[in-house]
C-alpha cells in the first residue's frame, strides 16, 4: 500500500451572520476567543482542543486543512486517485509533462514581496477536494507560516499554534456530524486520506490519524458519518455524560430540547449533544 501524504491540521469553517456575536455566544459556553481574527469579519473560538472559525463571507461548513506543501500535496492526492478542484485565484498551476502542481505566482506586489522573501518555497496556494457528499476539503498554507507548522507537526499541540483553553464546560470533543447517502462509500473514502473510521451507536466515528498512522491528531476533531437522505454537515458534541453536558448547559440558561437533545445558536445551528458510547 502506498504511504498516505500528511494532510496537516484541519479545523472548522463555518458561518456567522454577525462573527463577534456569534462568537460572543460560544463564549458563554466555556470557549474564549483566540488565534486569528478579525472584528466583524472573522472570530475563532477555543476550548481545550476544539476550535471553530465564524466567518461572515462563509455560507456553510467546510474542513479547512493547514500546513502541508500546497503544491506537493495536491500531486500525491491526484496520484492516489483524488479529484482536484483548483480553488477561485489559486497560484496552483498543472504541469501536464511533469504530472505535477506547481506554483504559479501571479504579477502583482504580493507575489513579488513572497518572491523576494521566499525564493526557495514558493508554495502559495490552495485546492479542494469535495467528499462523496459535497462535503468542501479546503486545503491552503501560505509560505509565512511554514516554520509554525513546521514546529507544530514536531510537538502536536493544537493546530495553528494556539494555546489550549481549559474545558469549563462538560461539552467534550467538537465533532462533525455529517449526514450521508451511504456512510459506507464515505468511510471508504476518509480512510484513503488516512482516517481511521469506528462503528458507534450514533453512527461511523472517523479520526484523523496522521498519514495512516494509528495516532489521532490532536487538535483536528472527529467526523460522525449519519446515514441520511439529505446530506449536510454541522458542527455538534460528543459527550461522554450527556446529561452532565444538558444540565450545565441548561444551568447558563441554554435551552436544551429533543432526542438527541441539542440546541440552537445565534444562527439557528442545531448543535447535537450526542453519547460518545461504542
Amino acid at each position: 500500500m502506498a504511504e498516505l501524504p500528511d494532510l496537516g491540521y484541519y479545523s472548522v469553517i463555518t458561518h456567522a451572520a454577525d462573527v463577534d456575536k456569534t462568537a460572543g455566544f460560544y463564549c458563554g459556553l466555556g470557549f474564549d476567543i483566540a488565534g486569528f481574527n478579525i472584528p466583524g469579519q472573522l472570530r475563532t473560538v477555543v476550548q481545550g482542543h476544539n476550535l471553530i472559525a465564524f466567518f461572515d463571507s462563509y455560507e456553510k461548513l467546510d474542513l479547512n486543512f493547514r500546513g502541508p506543501d500546497i503544491p506537493v500535496l495536491a500531486s500525491e492526492l491526484t496520484a492516489l486517485g483524488f479529484e482536484i478542484a483548483v480553488a477561485h485565484g489559486s497560484t496552483l498551476a498543472w504541469d501536464e509533462d511533469k504530472m505535477i502542481y506547481a506554483h504559479q505566482l501571479p504579477d502583482n506586489d504580493v507575489a513579488r514581496g513572497i518572491r523576494e522573501k521566499y525564493p526557495d518555497i514558493l508554495e502559495c496556494g490552495d485546492f479542494t477536494v469535495y467528499d462523496p457528499d459535497g462535503l468542501a476539503l479546503y486545503f491552503n498554507t501560505n509560505p509565512g507560516e511554514r516554520e509554525t507548522f513546521e514546529d507544530s507537526h514536531a510537538s502536536p499541540v493544537f493546530p495553528n499554534g494556539v494555546s489550549p483553553v481549559p474545558v469549563r464546560l462538560p461539552l467534550d470533543d467538537l465533532v462533525i456530524r455529517l449526514d450521508v447517502v451511504d456512510p459506507e462509500v464515505s468511510a471508504s473514502f476518509y480512510r484513503r486520506l488516512g482516517f481511521s473510521a469506528k462503528v458507534i451507536k450514533a453512527g461511523t466515528l472517523l479520526r484523523y490519524t496522521r498519514g495512516g498512522t494509528q495516532m489521532p491528531r490532536p487538535g483536528s476533531p472527529p467526523l460522525l458519518l449519519q446515514a441520511s437522505a439529505q446530506t449536510g454537515a454541522e458542527i455538534a458534541f460528543l459527550c461522554q455524560d450527556v446529561d452532565a453536558a444538558r444540565t450545565s448547559l441548561e444551568h447558563v440558561g441554554i435551552i436544551v430540547k429533543g432526542s438527541p437533545p441539542a440546541f440552537s445558536d445565534l444562527d439557528a445551528r442545531e448543535i447535537q449533544l450526542i453519547s460518545a458510547d461504542s
